[in-house]
């Protein structure tokens, strides 16, 4: 995975763990949003709008309003 200014493609990163752990997208997408609702978390999450495309989804985040975003970074 190639790092873009301490961010990585969410999808890519989805792709990846998805592929090593034998887990279904929907997962890692939980995962993920559990982590962002601890109080601290240990990742954040960018967006970049020419990286979106209908055949690598983002992140939907559907806590206070809807969110969307396609980039990671390790805290």
């Amino acid at each position: 995975m190639e790092e873009k200014a301490g961010y990585f493609d969410l999808p890519d990163v989805r792709d990846f763990v998805c592929e090593k752990l034998l887990i279904p997208e929907g997962s890692f997408d939980e995962g993920v949003v559990a982590l962002l609702e601890k109080p601290r978390p240990p990742i954040t999450l960018g967006l970049t709008y020419e990286r979106i495309t209908g055949r690598r989804k983002p992140l939907v985040r559907v806590r206070e309003s809807t969110q969307i975003y396609n980039l990671i970074r390790s805290a």
